[in-house]
């Protein structure tokens, strides 16, 4: 018996050598029928013949799948590569090209061309207000898919486009950038809420199209507000008075007219309501130090029940007798004729109107 396991020490020392496969089998397989005497029993070498066997012949099947596996699948293209490494799947990305394409894409991927950086700021700005920088693109689609509301206020944006396509917002705060167009806003047919103040819009017709407005902000920000200051003194100095110079009523309230025609063309230009054709359901409207002087458009908003026209220089306020439910008027002391408010007043009793200085 010692011998037979000395035998079998040395045959798998041998088999362990640096020698070629085949040759430790045929070797191993030899010694193993003379220690076995051609007997059924499994020996150990057996055992290990047998291992060996199974280990080579995966080896070569390894190798042989891999070069066929090389072979049956060709290299992407750049493009392709670029899909492939997104975080979205096939079908997610089409899910959400559909609804959300412009974000979509300006939000997964990095800009390409300077003309397209207006675009990943909002992206960055839509993906900060409902979220966060840290979510994800996926994260972000998905939150705003069930977000009715944005808040982009004062983010430096000039380029909304793709809120167009988040037709689903219901109340959307875009003051205090560098907006020239409303047509994004006037595609949110189901908003109820909208903020576009100080913002150097040039055309606002198209904001008659969104009929469910209840809640409308047009007025000059407080940027703008804060430069009123500064041309109410280069107008004096242009007038010659001295600093320190104590204005009379009349001269404080032209300067500050003037001042306001001067920031509201270089910042906000509403100076007209004709949008406002539609307006049935608006229920509070702010125009601020803007340059309006004409209400009447302000017939057809049945609903209306406040509104601010702070900085406004009117000496008419009959169209707005004709509103029932209206509640609150904002006015400047010394913008509104005196019987133009006495009038207003009689007409709807239960009205307040609230006149603050400057």
């Amino acid at each position: 018996m010692q011998d037979r396991a000395d035998k079998e020490t040395v045959l798998y020392r041998i088999a362990v050598q640096n020698m070629p496969s085949f040759m430790q089998i045929i070797l191993l397989g030899l010694f193993a029928i003379s220690c076995s005497g051609g007997s059924g029993n499994h020996t150990p070498v057996d055992n290990f013949t047998s291992n060996l066997s199974k280990k080579n012949k995966t080896s070569e099947d390894e190798e042989k799948d891999s070069v066929e596996s090389a072979k049956e699948e060709p290299a992407l293209d750049p493009v392709e590569e670029d899909n492939k490494s997104s975080e979205f799947s096939e079908d997610q990305r089409e899910d959400y090209t559909g609804k959300f394409k412009e974000f979509f894409d300006a939000c997964e991927y990095p800009s390409r061309n300077p003309a397209e950086d207006t675009q990943k700021k909002t992206a960055l700005a839509i993906q900060n207000s409902v979220g966060g920088l840290n979510d994800s693109c996926s994260d972000t689609v998905s939150i705003l898919e069930k977000e009715d509301r944005l808040i982009l206020t004062n983010r430096g944006l000039s380029d909304i486009r793709m809120l167009g396509e988040m037709k689903h917002l219901r109340r959307v705060q875009l003051g205090s950038n560098y907006l020239e167009s409303v047509e994004a806003v006037a595609l949110l047919k189901e908003a109820e809420y909208i903020d576009i103040s100080e913002n150097p819009v040039r055309d606002f017709q198209p904001l008659s199209r969104l009929r469910n407005l209840k809640e409308l902000h047009l007025s000059l920000g407080k940027p703008g507000l804060k430069k009123i200051s500064e041309e109410i003194a280069s107008l004096r100095a242009i007038a010659g008075k001295e600093d320190g110079e104590i204005l009379s009523e009349d001269e404080r309230l032209r300067y500050t007219r003037e001042a306001l025609v001067q920031i509201n063309e270089k910042r906000f230009a509403l100076a007209n309501l004709d949008f406002l054709a539609h307006c049935e359901k608006l229920e509070t409207f702010k125009i601020d130090f803007t340059l309006v002087t004409d209400l009447s458009p302000l017939k057809s908003c049945a609903s209306l029940q406040r509104i601010s026209l702070n900085g406004l220089r009117l000496t008419d306020l009959s169209p707005l007798e004709g509103h029932p439910e209206l509640r609150e008027v904002r006015v400047t002391k010394g913008f509104v004729d005196p019987a133009a408010i006495d009038r207003l007043r009689k007409a709807i009793p239960h009205m307040i109107v609230i006149e603050s200085s400057l």
